[in-house]
């Protein structure tokens, strides 16, 4: 199926291309996610680790997703940091900018498109995190 998939990718025009890569793209991270719901379905973080990932811009904090978990926040903050070496926080901020990253390295979207689509609409902010993340300015790493 991906070799069909890949031999339909080169053969198409442009837009057909980039619209294929894009739900080549899609399906690969639908079968990710269904491996990483396994693996960490059965720890008690697992829904705040899903509904960070579902929705890279909403702008959810340490309480509610400590609520949907059923723990505290400081005992969801532990579990994080145990588990992924980050706070929950971090750990959607890195998520946001390794998309932004993605959509940088198209060729397509200027920095502050990108900072606005994963949800990081403040440019001085997202370039700190950018450089904290990947030690270059989101311009230098395009």
């Amino acid at each position: 199926l991906f070799l069909e998939i890949t031999q339909t990718m080169k053969a198409a025009a442009i837009g057909c291309q980039l619209r294929l890569q894009e739900q080549f793209m899609h399906l690969l991270y639908q079968l990710a996610m269904a491996v990483r719901k396994k693996s960490i379905g059965g720890r008690d973080i697992g829904p705040a680790v899903l509904a960070i990932e579902a929705d890279l811009r909403a702008e959810t904090d340490v309480e509610k997703l400590a609520k949907i978990c059923h723990l505290s926040p400081a005992t969801l903050r532990r579990r994080f940091l145990a588990l992924f070496g980050v706070s929950p926080i971090r750990y959607r901020n890195s998520l946001r900018l390794r998309k932004a990253r993605e959509l940088l390295k198209t060729g397509l979207y200027t920095v502050g498109e990108a900072a606005e689509l994963v949800g990081i609409p403040d440019l001085s902010y997202f370039s700190k995190l950018y450089k904290r993340e990947f030690g270059l300015a989101p311009r230098e790493d395009v």
